[in-house]
């Protein structure tokens, strides 16, 4: 018997590839009571509230033929034993697939007060829709201007909602942009009504004499008021239950099998500590493909295969600003190319002679091959020349030496 602890797409992508391979029970345990939903489509739920967040059918588990424990939440795991317990009762099983995700990380006061919301279940936004739909809504803060926080902002204007975005640096997605490329996003925001305020530190989600929120209170004492809030402030893996049984350091530790430092356990998805593809450093990389990824290649080796996982890729995009956009690997540090040009922008992150990350905004024709010299760690150094200036031919060149390393020197 084998249990998987969670119903997104790590599990579920987990779950299908044990049902190709082996006839044995399968046990799904899923703390929401809800189908399993594609957690990266929760902005078009709020906006359609159609069905197609349930990418996968809501029959899924019934076509996959597993025991379904919806809304029964896992409160401990006994490694030793693999035993989980829940607050129905304990079960025991010969392998366990850890992929319960992650919940909000949202250094604020009052998270809990009516009004508050945030994109991490599928309950709480079903929530905020109810009000917007009821017209009980006619302003939002949103306290975190990372990439999901200014998708929730473009969505709620869509919708027709003020928004006010607070953000605690000075410019909006201060992990993965420079100030320029944040310039672009900005504008965009600006354009369509969104409020931006920087430098603006949330604290606490306030609440009014009958202990409902009415405004976040900033570090400076500043209050901003509206209907509706928004924490969109980051992530943290769901490892309560089983923090004492696994090593953990920034999520679940695994090795390139996804096994876990205890025998016949894997883990997979947002909950787990991975290594970056480019780099090779070590975190939890938290995006759609990474976790299907991974929860198949959990569930194999789960069956004995010994298939490697080799690295998560860190790219991001944003459909809903205009133009398009898209940053990958790591774009920190000070060692880069950059250019301007009729309303396009590139910026290529380079160390040792590779390409490590890049970030373009605009003409993206190029990016599916930027993203092979940069997995493949190509000596750019070869092109003789900028990245952006590169022509066709000088790809068609990178392709013939990419296969040749390829071969004779085992990339991956």
């Amino acid at each position: 018997m084998i249990a998987i602890v969670g119903a997104g797409p790590a599990g579920i992508s987990a779950a299908e590839t044990l049902r190709r391979k082996t006839n044995l029970p399968i046990t799904i345990f899923s703390a929401e009571k809800c189908p399993p939903y594609n957690p990266a489509v929760l902005t078009t739920y709020l906006k359609t509230g159609g069905d197609e967040i349930f990418w996968k059918g809501k029959d899924v588990f019934e076509r996959l033929n597993v025991d379904a424990r919806i809304g029964e939440k896992v409160e401990k795991l006994d490694a030793k034993r693999k035993k989980i317990t829940t607050e129905i009762g304990d079960y025991e099983f010969e392998k366990i697939i850890v992929a319960s995700g992650s919940r909000l990380y949202a250094p604020l006061k009052g998270l809990d007060l009516p009004n508050v919301y945030n994109f991490k279940s599928l309950t709480q936004v079903r929530e905020l829709r109810s009000k917007i739909v009821r017209g009980e809504c006619k302003k939002a803060v949103v306290v975190g201007g990372g990439f999901q926080g200014t998708e929730i902002a473009l969505t709620l204007r869509e919708i027709g909602i003020d928004v006010t975005l607070l953000e605690a640096t000075d410019r909006i997605m201060p992990e993965r942009l420079d100030k320029k490329a944040s310039k672009f996003v900005e504008k965009v925001l600006e354009d369509k009504g969104v409020e931006l305020v920087f430098n603006s530190f949330g604290t606490e989600f306030a609440a009014d004499s009958s202990g409902v929120c009415k405004a976040v209170v900033t570090e400076n004492g500043e209050e901003f008021p509206g209907d509706v809030f928004v924490a969109a402030t980051g992530m943290i893996p769901n490892v309560d239950f089983c923090k004492e049984e696994l090593d953990t350091a920034k999520g679940i530790v695994v090795n390139e099998f996804m096994e876990t430092s205890q025998k016949d356990i894997y883990a997979c998805g947002d909950v787990c500590e991975t290594k970056n593809r480019v780099t090779g450093e070590r975190g939890v990389f938290a995006n759609y493909w990474n976790a299907v990824r991974q929860g198949k290649i959990a569930a194999l080796n789960a069956l004995g295969y010994k298939i490697p996982y080799e690295g998560s890729d860190v790219i991001n995009s944003l459909k809903k600003l205009g133009f398009h956009f898209i940053v990958a690997g790591d774009v920190s540090g000070n060692n880069y190319q950059e250019v301007e040009d009729r309303g396009n922008y590139w910026r290529f992150y380079v160390k040792n002679g590779r390409l490590v990350g890049y970030i373009i905004v605009g003409d993206i024709s190029n990016a599916g091959i930027f993203y092979r010299i940069m997995v493949s760690g190509f000596d750019i150094g070869r092109f003789g020349k900028p990245l952006f200036t590169l022509k066709d031919s000088d790809f068609a060149s990178f392709s013939t030496k990419f296969k040749y390393q390829q071969s004779h020197h085992h990339y991956r």
